[in-house]
């Protein structure tokens, strides 16, 4: 389980044009998803046979990784995350930096959700990995578990949680993002699906990526940073962009990732592009001495087109 999370974290932070119809291009996912600050669409089928192979390709030990993650997510949990229908990402940042994320995967789960199904297999896991428990919630009449970890120190944390919202979805994340996902099947909190500056953003991305993500800039964030920090040039130009959108997906060659930071103004975007310019000249020294990462910098590039800035990266 632990393992799955710091590889979820990396495909998120690595995926951080004329706008398509609005009601022509929202995924039925985001009716299951709750409305937080960004959310991410994902074909899982094209994204794990196709897309991450190629992506991964020259990178043995992540592509290792990532398929250990997906395999113990089977093997512990029957969560096959290869044969999943569709998987739907909602993403809450606050504006004290915390975040939460939540996964609703829609999939067969009939198996799971077969009399105390899931509470075994979380059991079982739970003796196999003796730094988890298992904690059954009810919330609003509707049960989840929480998977407490205690740390090498000593010290108890919760940032896992799963629930069967139906036989064919599931939720996974953070416990507090899990309950909204339930609070959304019951009707008492609304889907991302009714909030436009969601489904706009995300309706920038290429719909025919398998992975695409849509987030308005989280200006609560940036402003009580730019208090902290009220000099910070970087802090400044993150001000400007009004959101992001990306894609992951198959190219001729490979596989190519694209992030575009919206703007107001072409001079806006000029500054914007030379921060994404920038990290990447920082991404190029930090891997330095590890020719595997630092060839991913040098196919990375920058593009304008007002009130765009884009860094395509390609694998």
């Amino acid at each position: 389980m632990r393992a799955f999370i710091p590889s979820v974290a990396l495909l998120i932070a690595s995926v951080l044009v004329a706008t398509p119809s609005r009601a022509a291009t929202t995924p039925e996912i985001l009716k299951d998803l709750p409305a937080g600050d960004g959310v991410i669409v994902i074909e899982p089928k094209a994204l794990f046979g196709k897309v991450l192979p190629a992506a991964l390709a020259g990178l043995p030990e992540y592509r290792g990784k990532v398929d250990a993650a997906v395999a113990s997510m089977n093997s512990d949990f029957g969560l096959d995350l290869a044969n999943l229908r569709s998987v739907g990402v909602s993403l809450f940042v606050g504006a004290d930096a915390t975040t939460s994320w939540v996964a609703v995967m829609k999939g067969d789960f009939a198996a799971l959700a077969a009399g105390d199904a899931l509470a075994a297999k979380l059991d079982v896991y739970s003796k196999t990995h003796p730094r988890f428990a298992v904690k059954k919630v009810i919330h609003e009449g509707v049960p989840h578990f929480v998977l407490p970890e205690t740390t090498g120190a000593g010290v108890v944390r919760e940032d896992v949680a799963v629930a069967l919202l139906d036989e064919s979805t599931a939720a996974y994340g953070t416990p507090s993002a899990v309950r909204r996902a339930i609070d959304v099947r019951r009707g008492a909190a609304p889907s991302a699906s009714t909030v436009s500056a969601l489904t706009d953003a995300l309706a920038l991305a290429d719909p025919a990526a398998p992975l695409r993500l849509g987030m308005p800039v989280p200006q609560a964030l940036i402003a009580a940073e730019m208090k902290r920090d009220p000099g910070n040039p970087f802090l400044k130009t993150l001000s400007n962009i009004r959101l992001l959108f990306a894609t992951i997906a198959a190219s001729s060659d490979g596989a190519a990732m694209k992030l575009t930071a919206r703007a107001s103004t072409a001079e806006q975007t000029e500054s914007v592009a030379a921060v994404l310019s920038a990290i990447i000249g920082l991404g190029q020294q930090a891997t330095a001495t590890k020719p595997e990462l630092a060839a991913l910098f040098d196919r990375m590039t920058v593009t304008t087109s007002a009130p765009d800035a884009t860094l395509t990266a390609k694998f």
